[in-house]
């Protein structure tokens, strides 16, 4: 691999940052589409209920939930990584996830780069400011998964150069 250009941990973190108000208003939508799923008919007004009934629905949903947004998070970022290297967020921010060994990353590294997601924040979220330290800019996430993040150039037209950020350099 030539020279590669790694992206830093600012670029990363606005990229992360763009990626989950994204997945924020996913979530707002399956909350909302879960309360109005809620049972109707009770009869709050009227009478009241048991305690345990009211706990009993706010735990199903509580964990359903919850269920509901680790999955949304898993396969927004396992199949935006997996199948074309790049989430929203890194489109924007022109970077891209790559193998150690250069090329696309696959769809099974995606998932084990997002299990070291969950490794990278457990413990106060050491593995992401470890990007700040590294040499090669890689986060625990990373050296899990065995890929860099760098920055992505665009593929361009015959005849035009572009600069590592994918801008025109000059036009022969």
């Amino acid at each position: 691999m030539t020279e590669t250009a790694f992206a830093g941990f600012w670029r990363r973190l606005a990229a992360y940052i763009i990626d989950k108000i994204i997945l924020y208003f996913l979530y707002l939508f399956i909350l909302l589409v879960g309360i109005a799923a809620l049972p109707h008919g009770l009869p709050l007004n009227s009478q009241r209920l048991p305690i345990n009934t009211i706990m009993d629905i706010g735990l199903e949903f509580a964990v359903s939930y919850c269920v509901a947004v680790g999955l949304i998070n898993m396969l927004y970022f396992t199949y935006f990584h997996g199948y074309g290297g790049q989430t929203p967020g890194k489109m924007m921010l022109r970077i891209k996830v790559i193998k150690v060994a250069g090329g696309k990353i696959t769809p099974g590294a995606a998932f084990l780069r997002w299990v070291g997601y969950l490794i990278s924040g457990a413990v106060l979220y050491l593995g992401f400011l470890w990007v700040l330290i590294d040499t090669r800019k890689q986060g625990w996430h990373d050296k899990i998964a065995g890929t860099f993040v760098v920055h992505a150039v665009a593929e361009a037209p015959d005849g035009v150069q572009l600069d590592r950020f994918g801008f025109n350099q000059k036009i022969p």
